[in-house]
């Protein structure tokens, strides 16, 4: 799968959690600046493929922050 003018790994994955339900899941982790984004999906076999239209429209939408292909890290303070 492709986000942040790259592309990486994706697995798909089907399961139930402890209380017994069924869950369908897609992990994609791509390559960016040396570092790795994971985006997930994690949902019921019914609403997944449903899901899979904005969960790739989510990962389309992310970019590098600038041309030199340097990704802006957002530090968040740890006071919040």
């Amino acid at each position: 799968l492709s986000a942040a003018e790259s592309s990486g790994p994706a697995f798909d994955l089907r399961g139930k959690t402890s209380e017994g339900l069924a869950r369908n899941a897609r992990i994609a982790y791509i390559p960016c600046d040396g570092r790795v984004l994971e985006f997930s999906l994690v949902a019921s076999p019914d609403k997944f493929k449903s899901s899979m239209t904005e969960f790739h429209t989510l990962m389309q939408t992310f970019r590098v922050s600038d041309t030199n292909s340097k990704a802006a890290v957002a530090t968040f303070s740890d006071r919040i």
